[in-house]
């Protein structure tokens, strides 16, 4: 769901908010990831799907051109 947000955010032309310089790591709990399903470990069977979701999100949309490096 986070990759259509940011897609319709783009697509409408709403401004977002980035955290800067990205998260540098995932906070766990202990004891609630080894032995859990969860949908990473589920649906990703080592494909990366979430990157591939996220180009094909954007070329549904038709978002590429929208992306910009404002630095």
């Amino acid at each position: 769901d986070d990759i259509w947000f940011w897609a319709m955010a783009l697509k409408n032309d709403t401004k977002i908010c980035w955290i800067k310089d990205g998260m540098p790591y995932l906070y766990e709990v202990s004891g609630t990831y080894e032995f859990t399903p969860n949908l990473f470990k589920v649906n990703n069977h080592g494909d990366n799907l979430r990157t591939r979701q996220m180009f094909s999100t954007f070329e549904y949309y038709k978002l590429f051109d929208k992306l910009k490096d404002d630095k």
